[in-house]
């Protein structure tokens, strides 16, 4: 989803290298933020409030849009419903439950691999061409995200001993996939204002009822200045702010010298963690984000980069 904010929203004096970073430390934070509040805001309300505040933030620029296109977005009812789960209930959903029981630096690693999986869900949902090229990078993708979730350990894999969270963020990763070749069905025309309102609020509304279920189950938000802190950060920056700066550094440099600062994602959320979080980088993060960069960078060469949110 993608617009250009005004001059009015960025200064059109700000490097767009500048913009490309702060879009990477965002959404890394994102994770960090996500690992960090566990045990004092739980996951499906992070999630839930996280988007109440988004959409909060968004729609007083959104709604004019949003009215002036409810024509449209009622006759592609299906696919912004399918959006709006994908993208905002389900995703994110997934990831925040994710990091109850992974690290941040396992969870980044784990969901890098999606500008490699969208052209094989591509090519199973629409018979896309899925070259060579893309198969072995996906490959070797694959066997980084191995060498992360066994923890370098081979004697896991005959033991079946995988962390749950590990599995999640790669459901996650699929779930993201299927967001994205989904896209193409949009109508042609579409305020990308207009669907991002949409689809928040939709996302949402969908939220409301898990969000019930988990306050069922005893769960409750510590009344906390880290609390609120979290739920201000992830409502904001990575869910606003982000999208702004990436869209804005687009439009000036291109994706494709764009999409190669989504490599900085593992380094500042490691750095990130390691740092907030006291996690520590071992031996096998390394040969698994070596493979994973590497994998991606193989199977999207010459092709624009798929961009992630988190």
């Amino acid at each position: 989803m993608r617009f250009r904010p005004s001059a009015s929203l960025l200064s059109a004096a700000a490097s767009p290298y500048v913009l490309l970073f702060l879009t990477m430390l965002f959404w890394s934070g994102n994770a960090v933020i996500g690992r960090g509040i566990v045990g004092t805001v739980p996951p499906v309300g992070l999630g839930f409030w996280r988007w109440t505040v988004a959409l909060a933030v968004l729609l007083p620029f959104g709604f004019s849009h949003l009215w002036a296109a409810r024509h449209t977005l009622l006759k592609a009812w299906p696919v912004i419903m399918a959006l709006s789960v994908l993208g905002v209930t389900v995703f994110n959903t997934l990831y925040y439950l994710a990091l109850t029981s992974t690290t941040a630096i396992n969870a980044t690693l784990v969901s890098s691999t999606a500008p490699a999986v969208i052209p094989l869900v591509a090519w199973i949902a629409y018979r896309e061409q899925f070259s060579r090229r893309q198969a072995v990078g996906l490959g070797i993708a694959a066997v980084g995200v191995a060498v992360v979730i066994l923890r370098g350990d081979l004697q896991a894999a005959k033991a079946l001993r995988v962390n749950d969270g590990d599995l999640l963020i790669l459901l996650s990763v699929l779930v993201w996939a299927i967001y994205s070749i989904l896209l193409r069905r949009l109508p042609a025309g579409l305020h990308p204002l207009a669907l991002l309102t949409a689809t928040f609020a939709v996302g949402l509304l969908f939220l409301i009822p898990l969000y019930l279920w988990e306050l069922s189950t005893g769960a409750e938000m510590r009344m906390a200045p880290q609390s609120f802190l979290a739920i201000a950060y992830t409502g904001v920056f990575p869910s606003i702010l982000a999208f702004l700066c990436w869209n804005q550094a687009v439009a000036t440099v291109g994706s494709s010298t764009a999409g190669l600062f989504l490599y900085l994602m593992p380094v500042i959320t490691s750095l990130l963690a390691v740092t907030f979080l006291g996690e520590v980088i071992h031996p096998y993060h390394l040969i698994g984000a070596a493979l994973v960069i590497s994998g991606i960078h193989v199977a999207t060469r010459r092709r624009r980069p798929a961009m992630q949110a988190r």
